[in-house]
């Protein structure tokens, strides 16, 4: 910078902030997920949190940023309108909960013009990351049964009922966010008719009694 005499050198200045830091951790609620295959973006780059969840991004230049946190099978969230100051570290914890879907049907009997079974119980069984997840519910007394909250994924489900057969149905898939209906006919199991037959008088044989159901002949 030259200085001349009897001049004023005007000499400007831009000053570039020092950098802030977001931080904080990562807590996954219920599911199976990795919390390191979360993926944190911010301003297209995308970050990874430790083992523990935790988390910290330094060389942020001073100003307002959006980060949106991802993860196969939990909800995104995204946060805006986050603050970085000079020095700073600004602290952004941050929940993600699983993907869950919905079941519901009716259960009814197929002998009874279809009348609702109430109390029929509905269980929906599905392994995730080797895990068994069982869910059930009792159907009311229209039969209906309705099985919320259900991480997404492929499931048996079975009906089954006092005094009916159960009946099972493979590889029901359960969507986010949808309701996924099947319905249930179930069979009645059968009974019985039993007695004793007395010949009062005669010298007939009993064994030759002939006893007709439905146009079928039994004897004693």
């Amino acid at each position: 910078v030259q200085v001349l005499a009897d001049s004023t050198t005007m000499v400007d200045f831009e000053l570039m902030p020092e950098p802030g830091i977001i931080a904080g951790s990562i807590d996954l609620v219920g599911g199976y997920g990795n919390v390191e295959e979360v993926r944190i973006i911010i301003n297209g780059v995308t970050y990874h949190p430790s083992s523990t969840g935790y988390y910290e991004i330094s060389g942020l230049n001073p100003g307002t940023y959006e980060i949106l946190y991802l993860l196969e099978a939990y909800y995104d969230k995204l946060v805006s309108g986050i603050e970085v100051y000079s020095n700073q570290i600004t602290t952004v914890d941050m929940t993600l909960n699983p993907e869950v879907g919905c079941l519901d049907g009716y259960v009814t009997s197929v002998d009874l013009d279809g009348e609702p079974i109430e109390g029929a119980l509905v269980t929906a069984d599905g392994i995730r990351n080797g895990t068994d997840n069982v869910y059930y519910a009792y159907t009311d007394s229209t039969g209906y049964y309705l099985i919320c909250d259900v991480l997404i994924g492929n499931y048996d489900i079975t009906a089954e009922a006092y005094n009916y057969y159960s009946d099972s149905i493979s590889g029901v898939q359960v969507l986010v966010d949808s309701t996924t209906t099947n319905n249930f006919e179930l069979m009645p199991e059968p009974g019985i008719i039993a007695g004793s037959i007395d010949l009062d008088g005669g010298y007939g044989n009993v064994t030759e009694v002939d006893i007709i159901i439905n146009g079928v002949t039994y004897h004693p």
